[in-house]
């Protein structure tokens, strides 16, 4: 395998290579992104053998935080599973972004996961992403550790939440908002419960601000018709029901 921090220059990534890789990805990507942050997500993804997990650092701007990307095949429950890794190991995420990467021919997509940890000492380095892999490739593979089933357990119930639906760019209401209090295993929870009722996370989108957490979500069924007015209602229940536990 791999190791997650394996040093190659960005030009091991060309820009035929990088074209094809941004084209996999919804347009905000590029928004979001550096033309030298966008390389070293492809070289981390060029790394992922097949039904494989690919975890690296990169160079972020972000004071006080490390930056890490991870490419994983795409699947039900994959964003609540890196989350679930990633507050087993202690890591506390500050801002975090996922997107759906459409691949070519009969490939799988992949989902692409970014995070900004809380790192003001500089500690998290090869050892701890080497872990992160291996956490989450056991998760994969069908094996998650006691631990996990009692994230979300130990944190208080958030206060001041709000679940919402609010429009995307087209106008319809394929995003859906929460914002709550921060605390130990959120992301795990609202992912989770997103998993349970059977949608396809296209992309997310989460921001902390002091001990307040605001995630979006860019959802939709997953036989890609829209979402109803029921299942909107449905879907809310189900995400204040996670987050009251």
């Amino acid at each position: 395998m791999n190791s997650p921090l394996e040093e190659l220059p960005f030009d091991f990534i060309d820009s035929t290579q990088l074209a094809n890789f941004e084209a996999s990805l919804p347009a905000r990507y590029g928004v979001l992104f550096t033309k030298a942050e966008r390389q070293a997500h492809a070289r981390i993804c060029s790394l992922r053998v097949p039904s494989g997990v690919s975890v690296g650092l990169f160079a972020s701007e972000k004071e006080g935080q490390t930056a890490i990307c991870l490419s994983a095949e795409d699947g039900p429950g994959v964003l609540s599973l890196a989350s679930a890794a990633l507050a087993i190991l202690g890591f506390e995420v500050q801002e975090a972004v996922a997107f759906c990467r459409r691949m070519p021919d009969t490939d799988p997509d992949e989902i692409l996961d970014v995070f900004w940890l809380k790192d003001p000492s500089g500690l998290i380095g090869g050892e701890q992403v080497a872990a992160l892999s291996n956490l989450l490739s056991e998760y994969l593979a069908g094996r998650p550790p006691e631990v996990a089933r009692r994230i979300g357990e130990e944190g208080s119930s958030p206060s001041g939440t709000a679940v919402r639906f609010v429009e995307d760019d087209r106008g319809a209401l394929e995003i859906l908002e929460v914002e709550t209090s921060d605390r130990f295993g959120l992301l795990w929870d609202i992912s989770r419960a997103l998993s349970a009722c059977e949608l396809q996370i296209l992309a997310s989108e989460i921001h902390t601000q002091g001990n307040r957490v605001t995630d979006r979500f860019t959802v939709i069924e997953k036989s890609e018709i829209p979402i109803s007015d029921e299942r909107r209602l449905e879907i809310q229940t189900a995400v204040l029901s996670a987050l009251e536990l």
